[in-house]
């Protein structure tokens, strides 16, 4: 349990953990000691339950988008085809899909046009 709650306060900044007692409160100080020097030593992987259904992949990739839940992503694969047809989509192609606002398009334009420089990794220890 200690492992799990200094994940969270380490790599997804979390600032406030229970603890039942003095003991307790130890290990997880030692377990964040850990993390902080050695990381945790593999990837915490942001969505699990990949789809093994004919199908299911396309709505998993799209659902990765910001504002695109799995109606959403539903009515983009009916209307683009396949996922690849919605990420090569402009800001004008997207907004003839009913419930496509100027938000959603935004964002969904960000996430794929922004270049991350600073990625965090739960892997390895920090430089």
């Amino acid at each position: 349990m200690a492992g799990a709650i200094s994940a969270l306060l380490m790599f997804y900044d979390i600032s406030v953990a229970p603890s039942p007692s003095i003991e307790n409160t130890a290990r997880l100080i030692g377990r964040m000691a850990r993390h902080s020097i050695h990381r945790l030593g593999y990837e915490i992987p942001l969505r699990r339950a990949k789809p093994k259904f004919d199908g299911g992949v396309a709505i998993y990739l799209l659902e990765g988008l910001p504002s695109v839940g799995p109606e959403m992503a539903r009515r983009l694969i009916t209307h683009f085809g396949k996922p690849a047809k919605v990420f090569a989509a402009s800001g004008a192609d997207l907004p003839k899909l009913k419930g496509v606002g100027p938000k959603t398009v935004d964002s969904i334009q960000t996430a794929l046009h922004t270049v991350r420089t600073g990625l965090r990794s739960t892997k390895s220890a920090p430089p």
